[in-house]
C-alpha cells in the first residue's frame, strides 16, 4: 500500500539533497513523477552535461549539422573526429550501402531471382522463411493467395474439422 507521506519531502531532506548537488525540483520530480525512493532521490547526484558548444561550432564550420555531430558521438567517435571528419558524398553512401547488402545477403542469387520471377514480395519471402519456417525454395516459388482464396481454404478446413 502506498503511504502518502512517502511523497512528502521535508525541508531537511531538501537541504540534504542540496548538499549532494541535487536541486529541489529534481528531488520532487524523482520522488513524485519517477517513483524513486526518497533516499535514492536525495543521494544520487545529478548528471553533469558536458559542454560541447565549442566542438558543435567547429562541426558547423565544417558543414556538419548538429544531429550528425551528436549521432557520431553516440556511436563512439571522439569529439574532434565527429566535428572534423567530412561527410560522405552521396555516391560514397550508395557504395557503402551496396557493400553492406553484399555482406548480409543470406540467400543465393538463384533464390532471389526465383522470388522476383514469381512476384513474391521481399517482406513476404522473409516472413515465410523466418516466421513460418518454410524452405527458401518453397517461400520463393509458392504464389501468394488472394483474400478470396484464403477465405475458401479456411472454410474448407473448418468444414473438415466439424466432420471428424
Amino acid at each position: 500500500m502506498i503511504n502518502p507521506y512517502d511523497f512528502y519531502i521535508t525541508p531537511d531532506e531538501y537541504t540534504r539533497a542540496a548538499k549532494n548537488g541535487v536541486s529541489a525540483v529534481r528531488v520532487a520530480q524523482r520522488v513524485r513523477a519517477l517513483g524513486w525512493s526518497k533516499e535514492k532521490a536525495i543521494t544520487t547526484p545529478s548528471r553533469v552535461k558536458k559542454d560541447r558548444s565549442h566542438w558543435r561550432k567547429v562541426a558547423e564550420a565544417n558543414g556538419i549539422g548538429g544531429p550528425t555531430f551528436y549521432d557520431r558521438l553516440r556511436r563512439g567517435w571522439t569529439e574532434e573526429r565527429a566535428a572534423k571528419e567530412p561527410l560522405c558524398s552521396p555516391e560514397r553512401q550508395v557504395e557503402f550501402a551496396a557493400q553492406a547488402r553484399k555482406t548480409v545477403q543470406v540467400y543465393s542469387d538463384e533464390i532471389i531471382n526465383l522470388r522476383k520471377a514469381n512476384g513474391i514480395n521481399r517482406q513476404t519471402f522473409h516472413y515465410r522463411t523466418r516466421v513460418m519456417k518454410w524452405s527458401p525454395e518453397r517461400a520463393a516459388s509458392e504464389p501468394v493467395m488472394s483474400r478470396q482464396q484464403v477465405g475458401r481454404l479456411g472454410a474448407q478446413r473448418l468444414r473438415s474439422q466439424r466432420v471428424e
